[in-house]
């Protein structure tokens, strides 16, 4: 891709050409009760486009002049969560329009959040303390929600949050 090589079981958004990278393994990659849920490859797409939307509304040129500028790792990992809860409050909120015409049920939903839950820093590497740069199960499954329950953009400025939301 235009911005190098992505890691084999990944989804990603790249500036670089403006397109999204998919996996077709990334799913497998989940509990199966979650990687199975009704509009589980959609989410994931939905989060990558919600880079795309930051990069267009430059958001992500301005996380990165921060997050070059910032004084710690700490600092920065904090400034990257900041940038990828936000998608996935986007990809809550794409879900909330589209829910109605693609007949998700509640128990869809609530499957995508689990889905959401999963892709958690902690989650992912196992390790209950880990501090990353996408954030925990528990801030991302937040994030998301807020989108799925209230689709104003107001509602996904990670940017004002306190930094305990974006852990």
């Amino acid at each position: 891709t235009a911005c190098g090589d992505f890691d084999d079981v990944n989804a990603a958004y790249c500036a670089g050409d403006q397109r999204i990278y998919y996996s077709n393994d990334l799913l497998n990659s989940f509990p199966r009760s979650v990687s199975q849920a009704n509009y589980a490859a959609e989410v994931v797409l939905a989060h990558e486009f919600g880079h795309a939307i930051q990069a267009r509304t430059a958001i992500l040129i301005s996380e990165k002049y921060l997050e070059q500028d910032a004084s710690s790792d700490a600092t920065r990992q904090q400034l990257s969560r900041r940038t990828e809860v936000q998608a996935d409050c986007f990809a809550g909120e794409y879900v909330q329009s589209v829910a109605q015409s693609q007949n998700l049920t509640s128990s869809d939903l609530q499957s995508l959040e689990r889905l959401i839950y999963n892709m958690g820093d902690d989650i992912l590497t196992g390790k209950q303390d880990y501090v990353g740069g996408h954030g925990t199960g528990k801030a991302r499954q937040d994030w998301f929600g807020r989108g799925l329950r209230d689709a104003h953009l107001t509602n996904c400025n990670t940017f004002v949050a306190p930094a305990n939301e974006v852990r």
